[in-house]
């Protein structure tokens, strides 16, 4: 290797590499629908514009995609100089889980709605069903699936 070569990768490992640090905040103008929002910094910088909700920037809709609300203190990571992602956020406007044509709200739903509520138990004086005090439970476990999934 010459002086020259290794000056250059030097150079190019130490010194031209970017950092890849983590900035707390609060969130701002969050827009589910491209997936971005702004955050002011607690440093006295000004606003990061277009902050990801995500990580991945995908086209689908597969994943984890946590919505902020307004307002909310956050920490931000940066994956490159102008590109940060919504890393933490204390407070949660909406959360959504999906993959393909699935997503955990629906599949728990159908959980609590069809197969539970509707189960048959096998008892040793025949079929039986759950009393009302377990259904109405059932209901406030789908409630509660659909407030954390804010539908």
């Amino acid at each position: 290797m010459t002086i020259e070569e290794a000056l250059y990768q030097f150079f190019f490992k130490f010194l031209n590499k970017e950092r890849i640090y983590s900035k707390t905040g609060v969130v701002s103008d969050v827009n589910t629908t491209t997936k971005l929002c702004n955050v002011l910094p607690n440093d006295g910088v000004p606003m990061i514009y277009n902050v990801r909700l995500q990580a991945v920037k995908d086209a689908s809709d597969n994943g984890v995609l946590i919505i902020p609300k307004d307002g909310t203190e956050c920490i931000i990571t940066f994956v490159n100089r102008s590109t940060a992602f919504l890393a933490q956020s204390k407070e949660v406007e909406k959360i959504i889980i999906a993959g393909n044509s699935e997503s955990l709200k629906d599949i728990l739903n159908d959980l609590v709605n069809d197969a539970l509520k509707n189960a048959i138990i096998q008892t040793p004086c025949g079929p039986g069903q759950f009393d009302a005090a377990t259904l109405l439970k059932f209901t406030t476990i789908n409630t509660s699936v659909n407030n954390l999934f804010n539908s």
